[in-house]
């Protein structure tokens, strides 16, 4: 059994939280999922399942091409099983879905197909992990896939697309059946660069989609969220303008019918780049939004509604004294109020760069997972569970109770 006390290579640090009372989860875990030196593996979501959780992501070595990685670990983090995913290119596992009828849905983006570019890919395992069946999608140019949601027709996924659309990238829509066949691509977008990151379906047959739109160079983003009708045209689009990159990285249904849009953006040469959430309506428009994070660069990739409708955010934040986006990041846990006031904040990191990428579970399991390079040549998975019904009054640190 490993706790807190039994981490490797990585410290725990406690973030600083004004305005709210410090309510910090009891930690059951922080461990690093080690692997040969030299190679880097990156964690992109995590699905916790009986005994333990899937864990997906890539992985390569040095400079060679990555190939999808898919494992399977036991409630202490060690690895029952691990799968690399792919062929002789790029390819990349972004997130893992139980299937209603059995095994699991992964959706990535494959090198590997044969037709010379990216093309997104969905794969169907069962729950050893083999594939079952898989598919690329997409055309002559670069195509991506990096969520996807199950939908009453089957499943739907969205990523961008060059070439296919309006402008030379679009977000992308996907729609299959149960089996994989497509159903149909939807394009979003315009002469600018469009990308989207996070779909849900809607009651009407379309979906709500978010992401970011704007100029490469000089990069200046907008964030977006955007109702597709169930013909693929838009309904509404809510784009605040700002100024440098922002973006929505995750959506979440709210009870009342809207929308939880978690992301990142600049605020100014001072306080850099914040993580945000914004509330959108079912109508559109946001009703609330909330930004935080410290005097460095903040980021947040993943959200999630707990029971009590606090709301807990994943990313990485940047240590202070670092002076550039390139060195220097703690994976960082947030939980918010309904509000979106942070509440509680834990850091977890060492002496390389710790990032956080997916998050998943409830108050008293939460599951986040990342990567980490501390201590070795490349990179691991790094792997963290959190109990919220259980939390420390106080400031500090604590030791955690092992797993059960």
């Amino acid at each position: 059994m490993l706790s807190i006390l039994a981490m490797v290579f990585l410290l725990l640090r406690s973030g600083a939280v004004t305005g709210a009372p410090l309510t910090q989860p009891s930690v059951l875990l922080a461990r690093p999922i080690l692997t040969e030196a030299g190679r880097s593996d990156v964690g992109s979501s995590v699905l916790p399942i009986a005994g333990g959780a899937l864990i997906t992501g890539w992985t390569s070595v040095d400079d060679g091409p990555a190939d999808g990685l898919l494992l399977r670990v036991t409630g202490d983090g060690d690895v029952v099983w691990r799968k690399q995913l792919g062929g002789a290119g790029v390819d990349l596992l972004w997130s893992v879905l139980p299937d209603p009828t059995g095994g699991y849905i992964g959706v990535g983006f494959t090198g590997s197909s044969g037709a010379g570019s990216l093309d997104g890919w969905i794969l169907h395992l069962d729950g050893d992990g083999d594939i079952q069946w898989q598919h690329a999608y997409g055309g002559a140019g670069e195509d991506r896939l990096t969520s996807i949601q199950p939908a009453p027709y089957g499943w739907i996924a969205v990523g961008q697309t060059s070439g296919r659309g309006a402008g030379g990238i679009d977000a992308w829509v996907l729609r299959i059946d149960s089996a994989g066949k497509e159903l149909s691509s939807w394009f979003s977008g315009g002469p600018d660069t469009d990308r989207a990151f996070g779909v849900h379906p809607t009651p009407d047959g379309g979906c709500v989609i978010g992401g970011m739109t704007g100029l490469e160079a000089p990069e200046s983003f907008d964030l977006f969220v955007t109702h597709l009708g169930p013909d693929g045209r838009p309904i509404w689009t809510d784009r605040p303008r700002r100024p440098g990159l922002q973006v929505v990285h995750d959506l979440k249904p709210l009870p009342d019918g809207g929308w939880l849009a978690v992301g990142y953006g600049f605020v100014d040469e001072k306080q850099h780049i914040d993580a945000f959430v914004l509330r959108v309506s079912a109508a559109g428009g946001v009703t609330s939004e909330s930004s935080f994070g410290g005097p460095t660069y903040d980021r947040a990739n993943h959200g999630l509604i707990l029971e009590d409708g606090t709301i807990a955010v994943v990313g990485y934040s940047q240590r202070p004294g670092f002076a550039d986006e390139e060195h220097g990041w703690d994976l960082v846990s947030y939980r918010l109020d309904a509000q979106g006031t942070p509440i509680s904040e834990l850091r977890f990191g060492g002496e390389g760069f710790e990032f956080g990428r997916g998050i998943s579970g409830g108050m008293q399991d939460l599951w986040v997972v990342g990567h980490t390079s501390t201590g070795r040549k490349g990179s691991s998975i790094l792997l963290v569970r959190l109990d919220y019904s259980n939390p420390l009054l106080e400031s500090g640190v604590s030791p955690g109770r092992r797993p059960q």
